[in-house]
This record gives structure tokens, C-alpha cells and sequence, in this order.
């Protein structure tokens, strides 16, 4: 056999691979270093709900910002807004971050709920928690280690973790997806129930005259809404179950999360809830799915006609294709990677026409991202002064793809 003969062959049987191994699993996987010397690597489950590489670690990071003059109350103000200065020449200001963990290289924990974040291009953040997905409100990280029992770690146990691909995707079918109807329209994607509930070895529990019931959701067909305080659960065996008493089934539920892809995750209340129907989950994307992000790009067209063309900066925060527009439809509340939308138009002062690349379009309102409380939209052009737009003065945008 030639040596191209023999080439040709080890790419054929490449090629052939499993999709599974080609691609990789759609689980969270790392190597975890303890504060006590160990190592451990597996898969991850983080703060006991996010378990994919599209669940994202949420957090806060600070900008600086200069006081260029003070006034006599010891405050300044910054696009419209009254700061405290502090009695120093700068003051910070904090700002939502959240990320999928796919364009994580690793995560560093500081002291005081503080860790440094690395993604896979190199950058860096200093972000300090706001949720339990940092520091000592962590709720575990649970490591399985292959052919061994799962280890459960807590904040102060991790020295350093570091994220990496895994062959292994026999945990993507695990994963709880299917269709959520609303008064609003239906929605299919991968579900977190109650915020917290992903996997079909996961729990819904509730209960049914007087006695308790937990049931694993890969053993739940659907749920029907009964009026504000309970469920109908249909289980595979056929049978059906009315359960109240709990936030899994009436309206102390925090929201139903759907996963949608091309556009981002729409949260969706108890009230605009009526039927969820389970159904097989598709693969989750896996870790080479995500690049690290990059430097949000394009043209931004001012109301008096004016166009800016360079690196933009969305409500003086967002600067990453990985970061999210947030936004509400009616009841609906959506978050929206920035990588996923083509244009964006001031439709009025209150609202914003979205065009996301997969060709919906969103009316939202209810966030600063898309209003006029929008602490300012900035175009660093390189061939002129920096343009700053408050959203009264802007129109619309182009982003452009990497």
C-alpha cells in the first residue's frame, strides 16, 4: 500500500467516526485543582444547574470610570445619572456578566467572592459574584471522575479550574428539552424548570392529597397547568397525577427557561405557562462549538443620518459577541447573544426592532438595553474621535459577523 493510499484511509476512517466523538459531549468538563493538592477531572455539574457548555456562569464585573468634575454634593454625573465620587478622582461602576461556560479556558477563585475569569482567547475579567454561581453561596461543584463516585467540592475547596473538551456524549441525552406553549406562542428547545431543574434525573415533586410525590422528570410525558396552584403531570406509563404544594407545579415557580437556538433563552412565567410535552433532546453543542468570542463590530447610524462604523460598546457594557440583549416581549423576557443578531432599530423611545441572523424578528421593550434609559452606545472609530450616542440620537445598527 502507498503511503497516500494509507493516508487516505486513516482520514476515511476518521471521517467515519462515531458523531459523538467527532464533535464531542455537550457536558461541562474540566480538571478541578483543590486547595489541598488534589486533582480531579470529569464532568462538572456547577452550582448544582449548569451542567452544558451554553449554561452560563453569571456574575459582575467593575468598570473605572474618571471624575472630571465634582460637585459640591460629592456625586458627578454620567449620561444623565448621579454617581458618588467618593472624594476621589474615580468611582466604579458595576456591570452584569454572564457567559456561557463554552468560551471558558478557566476559572480562578480570589478572595472575597472574587475570581478571575479566562476565556479561550486569552482575555481576562475580575469578577466578583452575584448569584450562587461564585464564592461561598456556590452550591457545589459536583466532579464525576470516570469509573469513580461523584466528589462534591465547595467554593473554598477550588483552587483553579480548567475547562476542556470531552469525547463523551452520552449525558447529552440526559438533557431535559421539548416544547413550552404559552398564551404568546410555542416554544422547543432545551428546558430549565423552575430555573434549576435541566436533567431527566432531575426532580419535580409535589403533592396530592396529603401524600408527597417526587418524580424523575425522564419519567414526565407532560405538564398542564391547573389554574395558579397546581399540575396535571402525565407520566410514560400513562398515567396521570394532579400535584400542588410546591413551586415545581404552582405559581411560586421562578420561570420556565427555553433554550432556543439562533436566538438565545426566553424566560417565561407561571401565568403565561399552560403545557409542557417532553420530547428526545437533540445533541448540546460541545465545547469546540465556542470560540471565546470576539470584539462587537459594525456600523451604527445616527437619527440625523450620520453613520459610525468601528468597535461598539451597547449600553456602555457590552463590548463581546458572548454577551446578551436583554429585553421583554409582552410577559416574555428574553436574553440574546449579541453574535446572534444582524440589526437592531430604535423603533420609539420605549422599544427596539430586533433582527437576529436566523431571520426572526423581536419587538422588545422593559430593559435598558432597548430603551431610553440605554446608558449610551459607543463607536470607537479609528479614523475619527471616539462617537458616543445617547438612544434618543440613535437609530440604528449593523453588526458585523467575525
Amino acid at each position: 500500500m502507498t503511503p497516500a493510499a494509507t493516508r487516505y484511509l486513516l482520514l476515511a476512517a476518521l471521517i467515519m467516526l462515531s458523531p459523538a466523538l467527532a464533535r464531542g459531549g455537550g457536558m461541562i468538563h474540566g480538571t478541578v485543582q483543590t486547595t489541598d493538592g488534589k486533582t480531579l477531572t470529569g464532568n462538572l455539574r456547577w452550582d448544582r444547574n449548569e451542567n452544558f457548555w451554553d449554561d452560563t456562569l453569571d456574575a459582575t464585573k467593575e468598570e473605572k470610570l474618571l471624575v472630571e468634575e465634582k460637585e459640591e454634593d460629592s456625586s458627578f454625573r454620567f449620561l444623565g445619572m448621579k454617581l458618588p465620587s467618593w472624594g476621589g478622582d474615580e468611582t466604579w461602576i458595576m456591570h452584569q456578566f454572564s457567559i456561557p461556560f463554552g468560551h471558558l479556558h478557566a476559572v480562578e477563585p480570589m478572595q472575597k467572592g472574587w475570581a478571575q475569569v479566562e476565556l479561550k482567547g486569552g482575555q481576562t475579567f475580575k469578577v466578583r459574584a452575584n448569584t450562587t454561581d461564585l464564592g461561598r453561596s456556590m452550591r457545589d461543584l459536583l466532579v464525576t471522575v470516570p469509573g469513580k463516585e461523584p466528589v462534591t467540592l465547595q467554593w473554598s475547596d477550588l483552587r483553579r479550574v480548567e475547562f476542556s473538551r470531552t469525547s463523551d456524549a452520552a449525558g447529552d441525552k440526559e438533557r431535559l428539552y421539548g416544547t413550552v406553549k404559552t398564551r404568546s406562542g410555542n416554544f422547543t428547545g432545551f428546558v430549565v424548570w423552575d430555573r434549576d431543574e435541566s436533567l431527566l434525573g432531575d426532580i419535580l415533586d409535589g403533592e396530592n392529597q396529603g401524600q408527597d410525590h417526587d418524580i424523575p422528570f425522564r419519567r414526565i410525558r407532560y405538564i398542564q397547568r391547573s389554574g395558579h396552584s397546581a399540575s396535571t403531570i402525565g407520566t410514560e406509563d400513562g398515567k396521570e397525577i394532579v400535584l400542588s404544594g410546591t413551586n415545581d407545579v404552582n405559581d411560586d415557580n421562578r420561570g420556565i427557561l427555553v433554550t432556543l437556538e439562533g436566538t438565545g433563552t426566553v424566560a417565561i412565567p407561571w401565568d403565561e405557562f399552560d403545557r409542557f410535552e417532553r420530547s428526545p433532546a437533540p445533541a448540546s453543542p460541545a465545547y469546540d462549538s465556542f470560540d471565546g468570542g470576539y470584539r462587537l463590530h459594525g456600523t451604527v447610524t445616527a437619527a440625523d443620518g450620520s453613520r459610525h462604523a468601528g468597535p461598539i460598546t451597547w449600553d456602555r457594557d457590552e463590548q463581546f459577541s458572548w454577551e446578551t440583549l436583554n429585553g421583554r416581549a409582552g410577559e416574555l423576557a428574553y436574553a440574546i447573544p449579541f453574535a446572534n443578531i444582524a440589526t437592531l432599530e430604535n423603533s420609539n423611545r420605549h422599544g427596539a426592532v430586533v433582527h437576529l441572523r436566523n431571520g426572526q424578528i423581536l419587538e422588545l421593550r422593559g430593559s435598558n438595553d432597548v430603551n431610553q434609559e440605554n446608558k449610551g452606545i459607543l463607536i470607537d472609530s479609528s479614523d475619527q474621535e471616539p462617537v458616543e450616542l445617547t438612544w434618543d440620537s440613535f437609530q440604528q445598527v449593523e453588526f458585523d459577523t467575525p
